[in-house]
């Protein structure tokens, strides 16, 4: 289900990337690194920039760190900041990093290249709510959120999730697509989307 068509929370566990282990720290940015490398693979793709230029990216992804109810301080956070810049900066998927911008430093606001959490808290941490905003206004920037698209796919579909089973032959949906008066040729366009946007696992 990873594709271009998407927002995606890599999480690492802060007290792992700050441990004074070494296999600890390093089995914390191989988590990271296999995450950055999926993503990639699943959604690197060329988009052009406001110039015209095309421009290889990854679908946006927010990197998460937990625990910040055992590391809480603003300190530590930009050295994790660090390490991870140090670490992944030149990874593709990197550069599709959502940064999170005026996050609490030593000394004043600063620009992390993640977001520390108390999970504890849950809404009640104010980076939550501010991750769950950042999430939301990088959803409404994608194109393809404003793609209008024909309701009867949807209808489609609703009739597909009411049956209740796990798969259904191409030939079913077929007649099912053309039963609603969609074209034959649309069925693969309509099924590409619906997988595309997680509703459904199909491959041509």
């Amino acid at each position: 289900y990873m594709t271009r068509f998407g927002v995606y929370l890599c999480l690492f566990n802060m007290e792992d990337l700050l441990s004074s282990e070494r296999s600890v720290r390093e089995g914390c940015l191989a988590h990271v690194r296999h995450w950055l490398n999926c993503i990639a693979v699943h959604t690197l793709s060329e988009i052009e920039d406001s110039d015209g230029a095309l421009i290889v990216r990854t679908a946006p992804v927010l990197i998460v760190g937990t625990r910040k109810d055992k590391v809480s301080s603003p300190a530590k956070h930009s050295e994790c900041s660090t390490i991870l810049y140090d670490a992944f900066n030149g990874h593709v998927a990197f550069k599709s990093v959502v940064l999170n911008e005026k996050a609490e430093g030593p000394r004043g606001s600063v620009t992390l290249n993640f977001f520390p959490v108390d999970c504890t808290q849950s809404r009640n941490d104010p980076t939550i709510r501010k991750l769950m905003s950042v999430v939301e206004s990088e959803v409404d920037r994608s194109d393809y959120v404003h793609a209008e698209k024909p309701v009867l796919w949807l209808m489609i579909f609703d009739t597909l999730a009411s049956l209740k089973r796990p798969f259904f032959p191409y030939s079913e949906v077929l007649r099912l697509a053309t039963s609603y008066s969609l074209p034959e040729d649309k069925v693969p366009e309509m099924l590409q989307f619906l997988h595309d946007m997680g509703m459904l696992m199909w491959h041509d």
